[in-house]
């Protein structure tokens, strides 16, 4: 997955991240709310020294927030990763997860319309390293590896601005 590869690209070369030591990645066969909880539960038990959970799913990281506040351990795990507002209110709120993010979908939308129109235009064909613009406050993108672009940063949310946001 390529999530995972940018992940651990991340915590090796960003000087950021030097004292964080990646002890697995999990890719369960489904997204489901049980496999999740199931695979956070496992993960505490079989790691009780971690210090957190990354998950990159909204199902995952809900899972993750159930699972340890539950077992009242929300004060030795922090657990972030990609959450829907909604979901991940309570967690927040309660102080369980302090930061978490998703990605902006009206931000997605207009990125996606952006690289179609320049493919469509000819101005890039989806090579890697291939640049072009979506003018305005969307900016400048390069195509990456396998063709993928990258829209820009997730919105973090926490207890600051989570009141923002009604998705």
């Amino acid at each position: 997955m390529l999530w995972n590869k940018l992940l651990v690209q991340s915590l090796q070369t960003n000087p950021k991240y030097k004292n964080m030591h990646l002890v697995t990645i999990i890719n369960p066969p489904d997204d489901s709310t049980p496999s999740a909880v199931q695979y956070a539960q496992s993960i505490l038990k079989e790691y009780p020294h971690i210090k957190g959970i990354i998950a990159p799913t909204t199902i995952a990281v809900a899972a993750a927030a159930q699972v340890v506040q539950q077992e009242k351990v929300c004060d030795k795990y922090v657990v972030t990763g990609l959450g829907d507002p909604k979901q991940m209110e309570s967690y927040v709120t309660s102080g369980c997860v302090k930061k978490f993010a998703l990605w902006s979908f009206s931000r997605e939308g207009q990125v996606a319309m952006c690289v179609m129109h320049a493919v469509l235009n000819h101005q890039i064909t989806g090579k890697a390293g291939e640049k072009f613009s979506c003018g305005g406050s969307l900016g400048d993108f390069t195509v990456g590896d396998s063709g993928t672009v990258t829209a820009g940063p997730p919105t973090v949310f926490s207890k600051d601005n989570l009141d923002q946001f009604t998705f």
